[in-house]
C-alpha cells in the first residue's frame, strides 16, 4: 500500500485546518498512521514531539525559502522572487510539489490531501496531468473555506494578489480528483458561489466530517452568571460585530443576567480593521461586561453559552467540541454549516437564530430559559476518504498517432528575429508540425529579402502567407488559424522562442485528457538567443512571468492567463477568433473570453516559453498609463460577457486598496568589513551611489513591465536608505 500524504501550512494547534489534521492523525488506525506523511510548509514543529503524539507517522518540514529542486528532472521552475510580485502562494504550491515529487520517487503515493485555503494543490493537480510525476496518487482537496468566500464577507478592498489566490484555489478544486466536504450543504454552497456546475462538481464530492475528539461532559443548564463566548478570530466572515450587538441587546432586555461576554484576545488570524470596527461597537455602559481572553478549551468551554454568529463555516469544529463538552451552542441558521441538512437541530442540540443582532439577543434569552439541558450533537461516521472508491476522470489511451500541430507565426518587419523562431520550431522534439508564417505587409528591406528566400523554401509542412495589406496582429493570426490544418494550434510571435519539449508535452496531455482544451506555460524573458538555457541546464534568466491559466477574478485586472503562446485545440480558435478591432492585449481578450465559456486549461510549472525583450516590443506600450488604460478598456469591452461572469465576479471590479509607501530602514551602525570605519564608509557610499544610478536606468530603460518597475523602485528606496544611514557614520 502506498503512502497517505497530508499537506498543511498551519500548526496543529491553530485554527480549523490545524486541529482537523491533528484529529485525523489521532483517529486513524495505527496501520494508516504508519503510512501517513505530513508535509508542513513553513510550520515550526518539533519532530520528537510529533513522533510521540503520532507514532508511526512521518513529518516532512518544507521551507518556502528553499529554492532547491527547481531544476530537477530537467525542469525550469521560475525563481521565488518572481512569485512574490504576484502571489507567493503560487510559489508555495510549487515548493510543496517538488517535495511530493521527491517522495513519489522514494515510494508510491496513494492519497494526497490538500486544504482548499492557500491553493497548495494547484501545481500538483497540473503536473498530475502534464508530467504524471505523482504516479497514480489520488489528489484530494478538503473544504475549509476558500479565499473567495472570505473576501466576499470582508469589508476591505481586494488587492490583485488576493484575487489571484482565490483563482488558484478554485483551479485546484476544479482539477483535483476528490473534493472532501464535511457536510453536503457546505459542498453545495461552495459550488454555487465559485460557479461550478453540478455535472463537474457533484461526482467528485466525498462527504467526510472531521473527527471530534473532545471528551463528553455534563450538559449545562445556563444560569444568570453563565458566560457567553465568541471563540473565533476577528474576521468579517465570523461576524464579531453581530456578537457584540446581540449580547448588548440581550443584556438590555434581561437585567437579571449578570454574566459576561468573552471574546478572543488579538490573534494572528485577525483582520485588524474588522477587530477595530467591532470593538468600537461595545456600548460604554456595558464595556465592563466584555472580556478579551486567550483561546478557550476543555472545561472552560463546557460552562458557557457558545455563540457562532458567522455567516460561513465549512464545519466549525469548535461548535462540535463545545456541544460535546456540555456547552449550549447558539448558531446562525444562515450559515450553511448549521442549516438544514446538517446534524444541528434547533431546540434539540442547539439554539438557532436568523441572522440579525436582535434575533441573536432573543436566542440568548431562549438559551438562558432552557427547561432542560440540550443533547450533544452527533457526527456522521463516513468512511475515510482514502478508502472510498475514487472518482476517475476521463482519460483517453495514447494510440501512437501524432496529431498535426499548426504553428502560426505572424510577422511584420522582424527579419532579424524570425530565423531564431523558425530554428526553435525545427528543433522541437515533436515532429508532426506545420509552420505557417503570415506576413502582415512588411515594409523594411531585410524583411523583403527574408520573405523572398522563404517563398522558395515552402513545402507541405512550411507555408508562407502574405497579406495584401497591413491588417494588424489579430487579423493576421486569424488568417493563420483559417489556413491551419492541424488538430492543435500554437500561436508564436516572430521574435519569440519555444522550448523544444513544449509541443510534445502539451499534445500528450491534451490527447490523454480530453476535458482540457489548452496548455499554457510560464514565460522567461531574454534579449539574445544565446541567453536561453538548453533543456535540462540549471540556469536562470533575468526575469519571468507566471500564470495560473483560469483566473476568472484576477484575470479581469491583469493578464494572469498566459502569454500569446499556448497550445489550443483548433476548433476552439476557429469558434473564438481574435478580436481584430483591438490594438493590443488581443491574447488577453481571447483567454478571458474562453475562460468565461468554462474552457479548461492546463498550466506547466516550468518556463517553456521565451519572450524577447526588445526595444520596440508591443509590451513596452504598457509604460504609458493613459495608453494602458485605453488598451484595458478595449480588452474588457470586447471580452467581458456579463451573462457568463461567476457569482463573485464583482470582487474583480471593486477598487483595489491604496498601496502604502514602503519605508526601508537598514539601521547599519556597525562596520561590516575588516577595514577602517572611514574607508568602509567611503566604499559603501560609492557602491550605493552606483546602485542608485543603475536602478534608475533599469527602471526607465530596461524594465518595461509594471511589476519590474515596482521591483526597481523598491531597490532604489533600499539603496537610498542605506546611503543616508552610512553618510551618518561618525
Amino acid at each position: 500500500m502506498g503512502a497517505l500524504v497530508f499537506v498543511t501550512s498551519v500548526p496543529f494547534a491553530a485554527g480549523e485546518i490545524g486541529r482537523t489534521l491533528h484529529n485525523l492523525l489521532k483517529a486513524m488506525s495505527p496501520q494508516d498512521r504508519a503510512r501517513a506523511i505530513v508535509v508542513a510548509l513553513d510550520v515550526a514543529m518539533d519532530t520528537a514531539e510529533f513522533a510521540q503524539n503520532f507514532p508511526g507517522a512521518r513529518l516532512v518540514l518544507v521551507d518556502s525559502h528553499d529554492e532547491s529542486g527547481r531544476f530537477d528532472f530537467g525542469g525550469r521552475h521560475p525563481a521565488r522572487w518572481i512569485y512574490q510580485q504576484t502571489t507567493p502562494w503560487h510559489w508555495n504550491s510549487a515548493a510543496v510539489f517538488r517535495v511530493l515529487r521527491r517522495l513519489a520517487a522514494e515510494q508510491p503515493l496513494d492519497y494526497i490531501e490538500f486544504p482548499d485555503r492557500g491553493g497548495l494543490g494547484f501545481v500538483a493537480t497540473q503536473e498530475k496531468y502534464l508530467s504524471a510525476a505523482l504516479g497514480d496518487a489520488r489528489i484530494a482537496v478538503r473544504l475549509y473555506g476558500p479565499t473567495a468566500l472570505l473576501l466576499h464577507q470582508q469589508s476591505s478592498a481586494r488587492a490583485c494578489p488576493s484575487l489571484a489566490l482565490a483563482d488558484q484555489e478554485r483551479k485546484a478544486l476544479r482539477d483535483c480528483d476528490v473534493i472532501v466536504a464535511p457536510l453536503a450543504p457546505v459542498a453545495d454552497y461552495v459550488a454555487k458561489w465559485l460557479g461550478f456546475s453540478t455535472e463537474e462538481w457533484t461526482p467528485r464530492v466525498l462527504l467526510h466530517a472531521p473527527p471530534v475528539l473532545a471528551e463528553r461532559g455534563d450538559a449545562l443548564l445556563p444560569s444568570p452568571e453563565t458566560p457567553v463566548v465568541f471563540d473565533a478570530e476577528m474576521q468579517g466572515v465570523n461576524r464579531p460585530d453581530l456578537f457584540i450587538r446581540g449580547f448588548a441587546a440581550f443584556c438590555n432586555t434581561n437585567p437579571d443576567y449578570r454574566g459576561r461576554a468573552q471574546l478572543l484576545a488579538p490573534a494572528e488570524g485577525d483582520d485588524p480593521i474588522c477587530r477595530e470596527a467591532a470593538l468600537r461597537l461595545i456600548p460604554a455602559k456595558l464595556a465592563a461586561r466584555y472580556d478579551l481572553v486567550p483561546p478557550r478549551a476543555g472545561e472552560a468551554l463546557s460552562h458557557s453559552i457558545f455563540v457562532a454568529p458567522g455567516v460561513f463555516d465549512a464545519f466549525c469544529l469548535s461548535a462540535y467540541e463545545a456541544s460535546r463538552r456540555g456547552a449550549v451552542p447558539v448558531l446562525n441558521r444562515d450559515n450553511p454549516a448549521f442549516g438544514e441538512g446538517t446534524p444541528w437541530i434547533d431546540g434539540v442540540n442547539c439554539i438557532k437564530f436568523e441572522g440579525g443582532a436582535l434575533n441573536l439577543g432573543r436566542a440568548l434569552q431562549r438559551a438562558l430559559a432552557l427547561p432542560q439541558p440540550l443533547s450533544a450533537v452527533e457526527v456522521s461516521n463516513n468512511p475515510w476518504p482514502w478508502t472510498a472508491a475514487p472518482f476517475v476522470a476521463a482519460t483517453a489511451p495514447l494510440d501512437g498517432e501524432k496529431p498535426l500541430v499548426s504553428v502560426i507565426v505572424p510577422h511584420f518587419n522582424l527579419a532579424d528575429y524570425l530565423p531564431d523562431t523558425l530554428a526553435c520550431l525545427r528543433a522541437q522534439d515533436y515532429d508532426n508540425i506545420e509552420i505557417i508564417v503570415i506576413d502582415d505587409a512588411s515594409t523594411d528591406e531585410a524583411s523583403a529579402k527574408l520573405l523572398a528566400r522563404l517563398r522558395g523554401e515552402q513545402h507541405e509542412k512550411f507555408r508562407l502567407i502574405e497579406s495584401p495589406g497591413n491588417v494588424g496582429l489579430s487579423a493576421v493570426r486569424n488568417l493563420g488559424v483559417a489556413a491551419a490544418r492541424g488538430r492543435y494550434i500554437l500561436p508564436l510571435d516572430a521574435d519569440d522562442v519555444i522550448d523544444p519539449r513544449f509541443i510534445a508535452l502539451a499534445v500528450r496531455a491534451l490527447e490523454r485528457h480530453r476535458q482540457f482544451d489548452m496548455v499554457v506555460t510560464q514565460a522567461a524573458y531574454f534579449e539574445h538567443v544565446a541567453e536561453i538555457p538548453a533543456p535540462g541546464e540549471a540556469r536562470d534568466l533575468d526575469d519571468f512571468a507566471v500564470f495560473i491559466g483560469e483566473p476568472k477574478l484576477a484575470g479581469v485586472r491583469e493578464n494572469r492567463f498566459s502569454t500569446c503562446s499556448a497550445l489550443i485545440r483548433a476548433e476552439l480558435l476557429r469558434a473564438n477568433p481574435y478580436a481584430e478591432a483591438m490594438r493590443a492585449y488581443e491574447d488577453w481578450s481571447l483567454y478571458l473570453r474562453l475562460v468565461q465559456r468554462d474552457v479548461r486549461v492546463l498550466v506547466t510549472t516550468d518556463a517553456l516559453f521565451f519572450y524577447r525583450n526588445r526595444p520596440a516590443s508591443m509590451v513596452k506600450e504598457d509604460r504609458d498609463p493613459a495608453r494602458r488604460a485605453q488598451f484595458v478598456h478595449d480588452m474588457l469591452r470586447n471580452a467581458v460577457d456579463v451573462s457568463k461572469l461567476p457569482p463573485l465576479a464583482y470582487l474583480a471590479f471593486s477598487p483595489p486598496p491604496p498601496v502604502p509607501p514602503v519605508v526601508v530602514e537598514h539601521r547599519i551602525d556597525v562596520c561590516p568589513f575588516d577595514m577602517p570605519r572611514e574607508a568602509a564608509r567611503r566604499l559603501l557610499i560609492k557602491a550605493a551611489k552606483r546602485e542608485i544610478l543603475l536602478c534608475r536606468i533599469k527602471r526607465f530603460l530596461m524594465y518595461p513591465l509594471p511589476r519590474q518597475r515596482r521591483h526597481q523602485r523598491k531597490r532604489l528606496r533600499e539603496w537610498k536608505s542605506l546611503l543616508r544611514d552610512v553618510q551618518g557614520w561618525r
